[in-house]
């Protein structure tokens, strides 16, 4: 399994590309989030909740790209999720941005409430016999 400095060194070639990506698209980029092998590029959704477009490493699969929406709900004590699937991209900056420009693109067409997943805001805390 790869580290997270070697999937630095190999995202090396894409890294000026995306970054230059994410300032101009008002996109934070945040790195190794929540243990994952990967980058992603955030941002607020124009309808609330935030956006993740996620690039991602895997030893098998090489670069994935993908992208997810996520919009918690207090009213109704859920989370709704709108994923896209992980999908191979060439270690190209070119295509690459291509793919972001997708994900972007179809994040903002898809309509509020079309959600593929939810589960409870504050989910129970498991409990164990001690």
């Amino acid at each position: 399994m790869a580290t997270p400095e070697e999937v630095d060194r190999l995202f090396a070639p894409i890294a000026v590309a995306v970054e230059t990506y994410a300032t101009a698209h008002g996109l934070s980029l945040e790195k190794f989030k929540r243990g994952n092998l990967g980058w992603e590029l955030n941002r607020e959704h124009p309808e609330g909740g935030e956006q993740h477009m996620l690039l991602l490493y895997d030893d098998t699969l090489g670069l994935g790209i993908g992208s997810v929406w996520y919009f918690p709900c207090e009213e109704m004590d859920r989370i709704y999720y709108y994923w896209r699937q992980i999908s191979a991209c060439p270690l190209e900056a070119e295509k690459v941005i291509a793919a972001l420009d997708a994900e972007r693109n179809a994040l903002a067409r898809v309509r509020f409430g079309y959600w593929t997943h939810s589960q409870p805001l504050n989910p129970p805390e498991s409990h164990t016999n001690s």
